[in-house]
């Protein structure tokens, strides 16, 4: 568009103009960090649920390149709107102890700003948190002992700590 156009647009149409621009750039991220390998580029429309949608996905257990299992997982993608309200409730969480903190009288003065800017911070990261693990029972590599894992928000790939014998575990999409 040319500036002459831009200064006949009503204020609501450029934000919808706006808004569209933003979700495609999302879209873009969201496939740019799926698809960080060929295959993954391949298999990335057959492998996604739609947003909201539920699938079944075979994974990827591994400690090391010799010691891996491959496991049943229910992943289920989340929509912008369940992204954003996760955030919103990690903030919440982190300025409600700053504001219970204000009430601790020396350490208020690094508690109290520490919390809030916390609370932003930990918004970003949750609401990046673009898929929902909605239930998968793990089997350890290392030790062969079976654990759940269950509602648990996270991105590709996902590290997890074996309970039994505290080695780290690498979750990824097979």
């Amino acid at each position: 568009m040319q500036r002459t156009e831009d200064a006949q647009l009503t204020a609501p149409f450029s934000l919808k103009i706006l808004w569209t621009e933003f979700e495609c750039l999302c879209r873009h991220h969201q496939f740019q960090n799926h698809a960080s390998r060929p295959f993954d580029l391949m298999l990335y429309k057959s492998t996604q649920p739609e947003l909201g949608g539920s699938v079944k996905l075979k994974v990827i257990v591994a400690m090391d390149a010799d010691k891996q299992n491959i496991i049943d997982a229910q992943v289920r993608s989340l929509k912008p709107l369940e992204r954003f309200i996760n955030g919103i409730k990690a903030t919440g969480l982190c300025w409600g102890l700053a504001v219970l903190s204000i009430f601790v009288p020396v350490l208020h003065f690094f508690l109290v700003p520490g919390f809030l800017i916390a609370g932003i911070v930990i918004f970003f990261v949750t609401y990046r948190k673009n898929e929902l693990l909605e239930q998968a029972t793990i089997i350890c590599p290392s030790c062969s002992k079976e654990f759940s894992l269950f509602k648990l928000s996270f991105l590709w790939p996902l590290h997890k700590d074996c309970p039994d014998c505290q080695n780290v575990l690498l979750i990824e999409q097979n």
